[in-house]
């Protein structure tokens, strides 16, 4: 009889340099997941190409039930969470305007389905080489780090997450290649310690 191996889901955030925008993703595999962003390999999503993700990005990594879920259940915490960064962006905003800022995974910008990505992308050419961060990114990484559980729409019960990873990664260049994640990655924050 074959075994088959259950697939541990875990959730990421990034905040792109370049523009400010941000990503909810799911991945196995956090460095593996964190080098095709950085690397931007074949299997990278539009929105992250769009962010011109090879500039860097801040990155958090959420442990959802202890050691990950399902890909269907992730695929709906990764919704649900990319909603919740949406309105928090949006209070903050209506409270004090700071900048425009959007949240994108998948196929949805904002919650919202979205076929063009492009518009969301200000590509002024006065804009700074990368966006400074601001107060919307400081109550987002508090907001973030605090997080306890999500509960999606299809899902019954309210489902923990721990954020365990925060940090980021400067632009990529060629000479990193060979590189580790590790080698790369500077941490801010990291529940190991």
């Amino acid at each position: 009889m074959k075994v088959i191996k259950l697939q541990k889901n875990n959730l990421y955030v990034l905040r792109y340099k370049r523009f400010g925008h941000y990503y909810v993703g799911t991945a196995e595999r956090f460095d593996k997941r964190m080098f095709v962003h950085w690397r931007r390999t074949s299997k990278l999503p539009e929105w992250s190409i769009l962010n011109e993700s090879k500039q860097g990005f801040i990155f958090y990594w959420f442990y959802i039930e202890g050691d990950g879920v399902s890909r269907s259940k992730a695929d709906l915490c990764e919704n649900h969470l990319a909603k919740l960064i949406a309105r928090k962006i949006k209070y903050i905003n209506e409270k004090n305007f700071i900048k425009e800022v959007h949240v994108g995974n998948n196929n949805f910008i904002d919650g919202k389905p979205e076929n063009n990505k492009e518009k969301y992308i200000n590509r002024n050419d006065n804009i700074e080489n990368k966006m400074e961060i601001n107060d919307i990114d400081k109550e987002v990484y508090d907001y973030l780090k605090k997080l306890r559980s999500l509960k999606p729409l299809k899902i019954k019960k309210r489902l923990s997450i721990k954020c365990c990873r925060i940090g980021y990664i400067e632009e990529f260049h060629q000479n990193q290649c060979h590189k580790s994640w590790e080698q790369v990655e500077t941490l801010e924050f990291s529940c190991d310690n």
